[in-house]
């Protein structure tokens, strides 16, 4: 695999580094060997070979890229051969001159430089913090210092030093520390700036490491400008806002935006906010095509804030712990008529939001694939909150049909509705409040969907109030009063097909001269085969609780075999195939202090099977431990054939 050596211009300087080495030799042979010659390249297809040795100018710089393939053995020499250094193995970029952070290249004196001299530093700050680089020195430039790619010396004047740059810029290289204490906003503002002020970049990099912000503009670049932003992981890349002011912790475009900001990539970091007062982690205006990923966004107002999207993906993001999830909106500006469409949301979560995971409204064609929404309203019973909030503007280009006044045309205006929203294969539970799904407007669907919020959350699973609606293949595994819910506003159309209910016949609020239910909608009384309780206590993440005031009709024995681990044994035994569906939920007034996912695992053929409780707050303690958290936790374990 090609490898480039040295790049044009590098500088190589006498043994005791005090002029250029003019008129030197650099010689390339096989690594390890005394003599024997390696031939390199000045392109990186290893077609023009370069001579050997490589003569340097006056200036004691190489006049070519160096390319090779494997391991060289390289040795500098003066005009006469004699030896000066030897340096093997080279396999990889090499530059003579190394200096350990920015401060030592600044501070040289500029009396000891030569235009171009070349200097490899190996940090920002100190040597392997990932701020550090290739430079090169221009002795005439007066060009304004950015802390990232151009620097100045401490002498003043002109000259300045130059990063050696390719489409990958880090945000450590304009100075941030990702420490979790010093305040990066400005640095990585400079990097944003930077980026977005090139069409050389395409991709702004940000380390792993916990940033501290308050705000942070993405912009509007051109098109040629626009560049992609990637963590190492969302678990590893985090952005924190340090102030409790209103304003997001990042924006993409803005409301005055005259162009859209398209085709761009966010992946792979964490932003967590205030939720009282953050408007939102991520704030966006007209975006089209955009693709993002991996991404944590909790602790918001809205955790994401979406005007006028078009034709954009979130890939495998989570929405936490927000007042609302991800809320979509109609945007009015110069360049679009404002409402967002042909959305695609895929394996997303939306969780413990305290009034809707996912709320839109003035918009067409939001699809919702795969994932969750758990958890979200954690208000009283029967209010206005819940899972996913369809609005009655949702749909079409609102005109005057929807008896809302809004002055626009609508595109559908013989009905009033267009395609709202389609959510398929999506896991519902515990939303509290109004619903897990209230569709309020538009042509809906939802399809595939696992519905298993308790009656204690919510009184209905899937709200209809206006529009019209498909239900295709759902499971409603909880008898509770009107699972599905349509109310007088519906317009004539709608199906209910393949669905599965405790009772339909009860389950199922609808009006047959409006809407079809299939005959294949049939009876589902799963049996409950086991049910139990027990209690997580002390220091020590003991099991305490079977029997006593603790419900036991199914489980012999509940032991902890490891922090956050259970191992159950059941009364009587389950035979494949029809071995349990096992659901484990946390009691009320637990105390618990953090967000837990709770896996089974190793359903065995006699039905034994185990536990695992995992802490919701990334990799610092991954399991549940008593001795982290300091609280005791009850949980329930239910079981269905």
């Amino acid at each position: 695999m090609a490898a480039r050596l040295t790049p044009a211009y590098q500088t190589f300087n006498t043994a005791n580094g005090s002029s250029p080495l003019a008129g030197g030799k650099i010689h390339f042979y096989v690594s390890e060997s005394v003599s024997t010659n390696k031939d390199t390249f000045s392109d990186s297809d290893l077609s023009t070979a370069n001579t050997n040795p490589l003569i340097l100018d006056s200036a004691g710089r190489v006049q070519v890229n160096v390319f090779g393939d494997g391991a060289y053995k390289m040795v500098v020499a003066d005009s006469s051969d004699v030896v000066i250094s030897t340096f093997d193995p080279v396999t990889g970029s090499f530059i003579q001159n190394r200096l350990d952070n920015i401060a030592a290249l600044t501070a040289l004196a500029k009396s000891t430089l030569t235009n171009t001299d070349q200097y490899n530093v190996s940090g920002y700050y100190a040597q392997g913090d990932g701020g550090g680089g290739d430079f090169y020195y221009d002795s005439t430039s007066t060009a304004t210092a950015n802390g990232g790619t151009i620097f100045a010396t401490d002498e003043g004047g002109s000259g300045r030093w130059y990063r050696i740059v390719d489409s990958i810029i880090n945000v450590r290289q304009f100075g941030a520390k990702g420490d979790g204490t010093t305040d990066d906003t400005a640095t990585i503002q400079a990097a944003m700036n930077y980026a977005k002020g090139t069409t050389s970049v395409a991709t702004l990099r940000i380390s792993g490491g916990t940033y501290l912000i308050t705000s942070l503009d993405y912009g509007t670049p051109t098109a040629t400008e626009r560049y992609n932003i990637v963590g190492d992981g969302r678990n590893k890349t985090k952005f924190l806002k340090t102030d409790a002011t209103a304003e997001p912790m990042l924006t993409i475009s803005g409301s005055g935006a005259a162009s859209f900001v398209s085709e761009i990539k966010f992946s792979g970091f964490r932003m967590e906010g205030q939720v009282a007062t953050t408007t939102s982690c991520i704030q966006s205006y007209v975006i089209a095509n955009c693709n993002f990923e991996d991404l944590w966004l909790e602790k918001s107002v809205v955790c994401w804030q979406d005007f006028g999207s078009i034709s954009s993906v979130w890939d495998n993001c989570v929405f936490n712990a927000g007042q609302f999830g991800y809320k979509s909106e109609w945007f009015d500006s110069s360049i679009s008529a404002g409402d967002p469409n042909a959305n695609d949301m895929t394996n997303c979560t939306f969780t413990n939001n305290t009034k809707w995971g996912i709320w839109f409204d003035d918009g067409r064609m939001l699809n919702i694939r795969g994932g969750r929404c758990e958890g979200d309203g954690q208000t009283a019973l029967g209010s206005d909150y819940g899972g996913l909030f369809v609005g009655q503007a949702a749909g079409s280009r609102i005109g005057t049909e929807n008896n809302l006044g809004r002055d626009r045309v609508d595109d559908e205006a013989a009905t009033g509705y267009g395609r709202a929203v389609s959510v398929q294969d999506v896991w519902f539970e515990s939303n509290t409040g109004n619903s897990d799904i209230w569709f309020n407007g538009g042509a809906n669907i939802a399809s595939g969907c696992y519905f298993r919020t308790g009656s204690t959350f919510n009184t209905q699973d899937i709200r209809i109030s206006n529009g019209t609606y498909r239900l295709d293949g759902n499971i409603h595994s909880v008898d509770k009063t009107n699972v599905i819910n349509e109310e007088s506003g519906v317009i004539a159309g709608n199906i209910i097909v393949g669905c599965r209910f405790f009772d339909p016949e009860s389950n199922i609020n609808y009006d047959p001269d409006k809407t079809t239910l299939n005959a294949v909608s049939t009876r589902f009384t799963p049996s409950v085969i086991a049910l139990g309780a027990f209690k997580i206590q002390g220091a020590d993440n003991v099991v305490v609780g079977l029997g006593g005031n603790y419900r036991d009709t199914g489980i012999t024995s509940i032991t902890r075999s490891g922090v956050g681990i259970y191992d159950v044994v059941v009364a009587t035994a389950w035979v494949l195939p029809n071995n349990p569906l096992v659901y484990i939920q946390a009691l009320s007034g637990s105390g618990a202090a953090l967000p837990v996912s709770y896996t089974v695992t190793a359903i065995g053929t006699d039905g034994d099977f185990t536990i695992q409780i995992r802490r919701l707050d990334g990799l610092t303690n991954p399991l549940y431990d008593p001795t982290v958290d300091s609280v005791d936790r009850d949980f329930q374990v239910i079981a269905y054939a």
